[in-house]
C-alpha cells in the first residue's frame, strides 16, 4: 500500500512542485546556478584536465588502499584531504580558496 501512496504523492508533487517538502531549499539552490554561463563554455582547458586526472588518481589510490590494505575511515579521509589539497594547488587556487572549499563541503 505504501508504494501506491508514494506513487500518488509523486504524481501530486510532479503536478505541483510547491507540495514538495524540499521545494524552498531547491529554489534557493537554483538561484545560485548560472545556466547562462553554459553558453560561454568552450570545453576543458589543460588546467581542468589536470585537475580531473589528479582527482581520478586520488580515487584510484583510495580504491586500491581499501582493497589491498583494508583502509578504513582514517585512511580514506586522509586520501580525500590530500587529494583536495593537490587538486586545489593544480587548479591554481589560493590557500584561502582551498580552505573555503573544504569549509563549504563541511556544511553539506
Amino acid at each position: 500500500m505504501q508504494y501506491t501512496s508514494s506513487c500518488s504523492t509523486h504524481k501530486k508533487v510532479k503536478a505541483n512542485p510547491k507540495l514538495s517538502p524540499t521545494f524552498e531549499i531547491d529554489e534557493k539552490k537554483r538561484e545560485n546556478l548560472h545556466f547562462t554561463e553554459l553558453d560561454k563554455f568552450d570545453g576543458l582547458d589543460a588546467k581542468h584536465k589536470r585537475v580531473l586526472w589528479l582527482f581520478l588518481a586520488g580515487l584510484v589510490v583510495l580504491v586500491f588502499g581499501v582493497i589491498a590494505y583494508g583502509w578504513y575511515i582514517a585512511e580514506i579521509s586522509a586520501v580525500f584531504f590530500a587529494t583536495g589539497i593537490v587538486v586545489g594547488i593544480a587548479g591554481k587556487l589560493s590557500v584561502k580558496e582551498i580552505t573555503d572549499s573544504f569549509m563549504q563541503v563541511q556544511k553539506i
